[in-house]
């Protein structure tokens, strides 16, 4: 049984991807700290839900659902350029292509309503520094530009689409203003999404060829597996709220694996099996003591 349903493949490698969970209702602009999962890397955008108001212009209010971010950037050489990213799901692969989309408009009008620019992509591996007093994610070493969007110049939600073939392993993404130093722009971004984009790796992996034992289990569980060829293998665990609570790596050369996850509470989770960078199956477990 081959498990490389649609599904799989369309699995998105973000966490709150349409900026809904919250810590608590932003009040204000620059409130970005109110989001889930999301962090500011270049200050300070912004969080908009729970009815916050814009002081920008705007045709209606998120894409989908109530939340939704902005990031901008004054027009001169000296303005910081906007950057928010998060840590993924799972990490990208030099291997791999992958597709990234989101939705995004400006203002109708006012000082931020340019249309000089567009949206930049830069991936780090292993850090992403928070609230750095930089101008742009250019200025960071490790950053990696993966790609940039065409310029925004609708004043109504439209999709962008940019295809990822990272040059080094990718575990932080970015989303930041594109080098807008001649003109005032502000964008709003809702419903991002990352996903593997090739499907030229078709791994074997049915319902009766894994399973989990105990289940439900007290924290420690054994994970068996077929005899799959593949170099790198990986574990996820995410609780029922979707956030990922564990990520573990394992020897390609075992067919049982047994996970120790005992500081974790009582509660159901899905373990997220991944093969040489390609999500293959996402199953259920109780954890009960």
């Amino acid at each position: 049984m081959i498990l490389f349903f649609d599904n799989m493949l369309a699995q998105n490698l973000f966490q709150n991807a349409d900026f809904e969970d919250y810590y608590g209702c932003p009040t204000g602009i620059g409130q970005f700290d109110s989001l889930k999962n999301w962090k500011s890397v270049i200050p300070n955008p912004d969080y908009f839900n729970c009815e916050t108001l814009t002081p920008l212009i705007s045709d209606s209010f998120a894409f989908s659902g109530i939340g939704y971010v902005g990031i901008g950037a004054h027009g001169n050489e000296f303005t910081t350029m906007e950057t928010f990213g998060q840590k993924l799901l799972f990490s990208l692969l030099p291997s791999k292509s992958y597709n990234l989309s989101f939705y995004t408009k400006k203002p109708i009008s006012g000082i931020y309503s340019d249309t000089c620019s567009g949206v930049s992509i830069y991936g780090l591996k292993n850090y992403m520094p928070l609230d750095t007093l930089i101008v742009s994610m250019s200025q960071i070493n490790a950053a990696i530009l993966l790609g940039n969007s065409s310029k925004i110049q609708n004043i109504f939600w439209e999709k962008k689409s940019i295809t990822l073939n990272p040059s080094d392993t990718i575990d932080y993404i970015t989303f930041t203003v594109n080098l807008a130093n001649t003109c005032d722009v502000y964008y709003f971004i809702d419903s991002v999404s990352l996903t593997i984009n090739n499907t030229d790796h078709i791994l074997e992996l049915g319902e009766n060829n894994l399973s989990i034992s105990p289940n439900p289990n007290a924290g420690i569980f054994n994970i068996n597996l077929p005899d799959l060829k593949y170099q790198h293998l990986q574990f996820a665990i995410v609780n029922a709220t979707g956030q990922l609570v564990k990520t573990v790596s394992a020897s390609n050369s075992k067919l049982n694996h047994e996970l120790d996850c005992k500081e974790l509470p009582n509660g159901l989770y899905n373990l997220i099996v991944k093969a040489d960078g390609i999500p293959l199956h996402t199953t259920k477990f109780i954890i009960h003591r």
